[in-house]
């Protein structure tokens, strides 16, 4: 039965409820009344009364109802922080929000019927132009930026999105503020280039001290050589002892400014980006470090590596100071081994030995220019082949970086990105 009355009509339950609330009222009725046509006609007249009624207390609640959401949505339309235009075909305003008004600084009595492109400034119109004939012409959401000029107050940066209504015949149109993001990125720019430039001047400062330096470096390194084979029987121990500092200390001075040289080449001398198999690449270097291979007796093992767009002579340069740190950083023999992995957008290739290793705490700093953890005396270097590396690998836009453990040897990562144009 509950079933059933669950799937009456509102016309059905609408009868069932004014039938209830009659007999409520002529359950006092003498039901005894011989004139049974006459009671049938006033019961029938009684149920259709209160279905007219009911029905209109229906109806005022649905009217109630209905003003109230057209209330709440004017209110939501006014007040939104968004600012809300209706445009005609001709760039009209026909209708605003409160918002929408305050943006453009006039009331909005004072802004309906007025040109909405007497806002844009000059340089921006034309493409408020084309703007508002595609909304119209393809019936599809439209956007662009544009600058606004209010009297007394400074450009505004806005960003205009455009959709057609559904009657074809007018376009609403919401506006955002983006004076601030484009502000900041103008200074963005801005820094970026003076950056740029600052980076340039000081490469080519680096280049050119470097450079120019070493001519005289060489003639103090060669006559303090000509010094110590002419006159060495003339001073005593001190004396050359003397001379020999000079002769280290020129020839250390000479391979710093080489590094410097080789790290400031990185970003000015690069090579043009193409395929490269770094298989070749890897062969090539193990050809390079055939001598001191040979030397320490080291074991070098390889997987497949991948063929990356990149430069190759980095790319050389790269595995070289790798595999030679991880060859001066061994215990005896060095036992290397060099392995990569795919995904989706990148490749990842690994330098893996069982060196002395590093702590922790130095795993950032070993990659910063002339950083040295080892004492000179007991390890050959001055500090910037890793930093070399990471400026090769930043350049390919990837990253590098390091995992060892003290005693257990290092693992030198670098990512390279398998579409970086």
């Amino acid at each position: 039965m509950n079933a059933q009355k669950n799937h009456l009509t509102d016309a059905q339950k609408l009868r069932q409820k004014a039938e209830e609330l009659v007999k409520k009222k002529s359950s006092k009725t003498n039901a005894s009344n011989p004139d049974v046509d006459k009671v049938k006609l006033i019961h029938e007249l009684q149920v259709h009364q209160i279905e007219l009624e009911l029905q209109n207390e229906e109806l005022k609640l649905a009217n109630y109802n209905e003003k109230l959401a057209a209330n709440n949505y004017i209110e939501l339309f006014d007040f939104t922080p968004a600012c809300y235009y209706t445009l005609s075909k001709e760039g009209d305003i026909l209708n605003l929000n409160y918002s929408g008004a305050q943006m453009l600084g006039k009331e909005p009595s004072r802004l309906k019927n007025s040109k909405f492109g007497f806002f844009v400034s000059n340089d921006t119109r034309p493409l408020f132009n084309v703007f508002l004939d595609k909304v119209f012409d393809s019936r599809m959401k439209q956007s662009c930026e544009v600058t606004i000029l209010i009297d007394g107050k400074l450009p505004m940066y806005v960003y205009i999105i455009g959709l057609i209504t559904w009657d074809g015949k007018t376009c609403n149109l919401n506006m955002i503020d983006i004076t601030e993001r484009r502000e900041a990125e103008e200074k963005m720019k801005d820094l970026l280039n003076k950056v740029t430039t600052s980076n340039k001047e000081l490469a080519d400062f680096a280049y050119v001290a470097s450079h120019d330096l070493q001519e005289p470096l060489r003639m103090v390194t060669s006559f303090t050589q000509l010094l110590e084979v002419h006159y060495s029987d003339k001073l005593d121990d001190r004396g050359r002892e003397y001379m020999q500092f000079v002769v280290d200390g020129a020839k250390r001075m000479y391979l710093l400014l080489n590094g410097l040289l080789d790290y400031s080449r990185v970003q000015t001398k690069g090579k043009v980006f193409m395929q490269v198999d770094t298989n070749h690449v890897l062969t090539n270097v193990l050809k390079n470090l055939t001598l001191v291979i040979n030397e320490r007796n080291a074991e070098i093992k390889f997987d497949e590596l991948p063929v990356i767009y990149a430069d190759e002579i980095q790319m050389l340069q790269l595995f070289q100071n790798l595999i030679a740190n991880s060859i001066k950083f061994s215990t005896e023999p060095p036992r290397i081994y060099i392995s990569s992995k795919s995904d989706k957008d990148k490749y990842v290739i690994s330098v893996k030995d069982e060196g002395i290793g590093i702590e922790t705490q130095y795993f950032e700093r070993i990659f910063d220019i002339f950083q040295r953890l080892m004492p000179k005396e007991q390890y050959e270097g001055i500090g910037i082949g890793l930093a070399i590396c990471k400026r090769i690998v930043e350049r390919h836009g990837g990253k590098i970086w390091v995992e060892s453990e003290l005693g257990k040897g290092s693992t030198f990562f670098f990512m390279i990105p398998k579409n970086h144009q």
